[in-house]
């Protein structure tokens, strides 16, 4: 779903580099914490004072969490104890995701109220005390500094990225237990360490070209089984986007896409793949639409700004359903910002 810590490594086959780039997590999937930055500053957005009280953590959520399910379940033990295990960071980051269009102070007491909602109390009272450690880790994480270029101290890149990740990892530390460290970031230090391995491989000018693909080869199978397949799918789905944008600029039919979706997931993710470009182009359609009729409301004369807006305002709502005004609003404002 969504990700409050933002940085992904993404392997480029053919061309055989690296690419560390940000990206929102999707569910059940891994995204590595390193090297840019995992977080961003808390200080400009916990400023709503007094956010209402909320009774699961769910209420009212915001537009871009409504009709999504909560990435991760949180779990206590026979005893009553949490269970450390990746979904608490993943429900964490769930609700963190909206930083900004809500306030931290709403976030935070949105998931205490999630928290207390789903587990007994010694098991909510644990979970409560390590999302305030992981808010402290992340308040710190936004204000490490990255290095500044000429004052690397002649690292190399590589070095340099290192040198990052020990920075982090060395906050992590302070701020969690290890229990918790190797939880929700043993897979990301993984990935990090394999996008490492390959600049490294990469930019070794003593190897051939045969030498270099195997060294490549032999990095990845050094991964887990489960990240191997995490960086298969991800090698897949790049794949699958490269030859889905040729396969559009060279004018493509649907049936050419249809196909080439199918050869890679099957025809079941061929199918709901082509529902979804379908719902995309009427969605554009109905958008273009509406964005003609709005320019020329905005056009007539004789009307004061104030019934201008309330026209416009009872058409937005007999044209969109009520979950869709929001999406609405923000075309309209890019649309007007067009040049």
């Amino acid at each position: 779903m969504r990700s409050f810590v933002v940085a992904l490594v993404a392997v480029v086959l053919a061309a055989g580099t690296v690419l560390l780039y940000a990206n929102k997590r999707p569910q059940n999937s891994v995204e590595p914490a390193f090297p840019v930055t995992e977080t961003i500053s808390f200080a400009e957005l916990a400023l709503a004072p007094d956010p209402p009280a909320f009774t699961t953590g769910l209420e009212q959520l915001p537009a871009s969490l409504q009709g999504t399910e909560v990435d991760g379940t949180l779990l206590a033990d026979d005893n009553g104890n949490l269970i450390i295990n990746p979904d608490i960071r993943r429900v964490f980051d769930y609700f963190l995701s909206t930083l900004g269009a809500e306030s931290l102070a709403k976030i935070e007491q949105r998931l205490r109220a999630y928290i207390q909602h789903q587990l007994p109390v010694k098991a909510a009272q644990q979970a409560e005390q390590l999302l305030e450690n992981y808010l402290a880790l992340n308040q710190a994480l936004s204000t490490l500094e990255s290095p500044v270029e000429g004052e690397t101290g002649g690292l190399s890149q590589t070095g340099v990225l290192r040198e990052r990740l020990l920075s982090i990892q060395s906050l992590r530390r302070e701020h969690l237990p290890a229990e918790v460290i190797d939880a929700f970031y043993a897979d990301d230090d993984a990935l990090d360490q394999l996008a490492l391995g390959r600049m490294d491989i990469i930019q070794d000018g003593t190897l051939s070209a045969d030498q270099r693909t195997q060294a490549l080869a032999d990095l990845e199978q050094s991964l887990s089984p489960h990240l191997q397949r995490v960086m298969s799918e991800l090698n897949k789905q790049q794949q699958l986007n490269t030859f889905t944008a040729r396969v559009r600029y060279n004018g493509g039919s649907d049936a050419d896409l249809y196909q080439l979706r199918e050869s890679f997931y099957g025809p079941d993710v061929a199918d709901r793949l082509a529902q979804l470009d379908q719902s995309r182009q009427q969605w554009q359609a109905r958008m273009t639409r509406w964005l003609k009729n709005r320019d020329s409301l905005m056009a007539v004369e004789g009307l004061d700004d104030t019934d201008r807006q309330q026209q416009i305002d009872r058409l937005r709502q007999d044209h969109f359903e009520p979950a869709e005004l929001n999406r609405v609003k923000i075309l309209e404002g890019l649309h007007d910002q067009a040049p």
